[in-house]
């Protein structure tokens, strides 16, 4: 017997009104997905995973690196050692100890290949910081705002202003997470000095040393600043939460309580 899509309880009470790129992603990918994980909060248990602690290592080793920089401090180059200060061997269980060493030379192969990507020169604006663009108003209502975690936004020794996202993984471009911080980082550099300075948005993947960048205009980013505005809106006026049937359902966190494939 086939479930019904749940209904959202989160009406006439508090709703959605901050956007990160991953509600976004969920939203569009299944909207009962995003039910699941962002109106219920029901959070899966993940196993440990030896790529996630090297992604959240270098992620907060280069933010680390980034702040001294911006502080006017020189820039380490042990970057072993800088790695095992931000690779917490306590997180690894018993069985995966034995990974640890690898991972640290892995995490300092990563910050090395990132830094000499970028190159000098930079001065830096902001790291690792959640910016927020809101969204113009059609009728009363709640602020409604997209938000985005910015990796790192630097001025080049030409004036233009780049902002970064690192990519330890896969080489899987996310357009929305893309379009979003260009939009917040534009934002915040509208209030400032750099308000007419290009910009330019940058993916660095940091396995390989890969420097994807694009000087977007506002054609090329309308088509997905569009698709963005209106999931925020379907998110927000969602009174029931139906499923997107695909491949992402063969590894999908909800498939018991999905009203598709779950069963009752």
């Amino acid at each position: 017997m086939q479930r019904q899509s749940p209904i959202t309880p989160q009406r006439p009470g508090r709703k959605f009104v901050d956007f990160f790129p991953n509600h976004i992603n969920d939203f569009q990918k299944c909207p009962e997905y995003f039910y699941w994980r962002h109106i219920r909060h029901q959070w899966v248990r993940k196993p440990f995973s030896r790529a996630l602690q090297v992604g959240k290592a270098t992620h907060n080793a280069l933010a680390f690196i980034w702040n001294q920089r911006k502080d006017g401090y020189e820039l380490p180059d042990d970057f072993v050692r800088l790695a095992t200060m931000h690779l917490d061997e306590s997180n690894y269980p018993m069985a995966e100890k034995e990974g640890w060493p690898d991972d640290v030379h892995t995490v300092a192969g990563h910050v090395e290949r990132s830094l000499s990507v970028l190159g000098g020169g930079l001065s830096v604006i902001s790291v690792e910081r959640e910016l927020d663009h809101e969204l113009a108003r059609a009728s009363a209502g709640p602020r409604l705002r997209v938000q985005s975690r910015v990796d790192l936004v630097v001025r080049r020794a030409d004036g233009v202003v780049e902002h970064v996202d690192y990519k330890t993984g896969k080489k899987w471009p996310d357009v929305n997470q893309e379009v979003m911080s260009r939009v917040v980082v534009r934002t915040m550099l509208s209030a400032g000095d750099d308000r007419r300075a290009s910009l330019v948005s940058t993916t660095l993947y940091s396995a390989d040393g890969t420097k994807v960048s694009a000087q977007l205009s506002r054609e090329e980013c309308r088509p997905v600043w569009e698709g963005i505005v209106a999931a925020v809106g379907a998110i927000r006026d969602a009174e029931r939460w139906s499923p997107e049937p695909g491949r992402h359902c063969d590894w999908c966190d909800y498939r018991e309580r999905c009203s598709v494939r779950g069963e009752t």
